[in-house]
């Protein structure tokens, strides 16, 4: 979860990710392997990033730590 850090299963495995959305309503999150955002309200992925860089310098960082 990009808004709390709460760390969870995506929908492939337990989906405990999507039962966290529901009960919080936090909308991102980031497969830290691959590096992919989602947005639980969009029900899609974002390939780019926002107008800060923000989520460009988030999957830059994660590369640097080695994930």
């Amino acid at each position: 979860c990009l808004s709390c850090a709460n760390v969870a299963c995506g929908r492939m495995n337990e989906q405990h990710a999507v039962q966290h959305f529901e009960a919080t309503q936090h909308p991102l999150a980031i497969e830290i392997n691959e590096k992919y955002v989602y947005c639980y309200i969009c029900d899609e992925y974002i390939i780019g990033d926002n107008a800060q860089g923000d989520i460009g310098s988030l999957r830059s960082a994660l590369t640097d730590i080695g994930t």
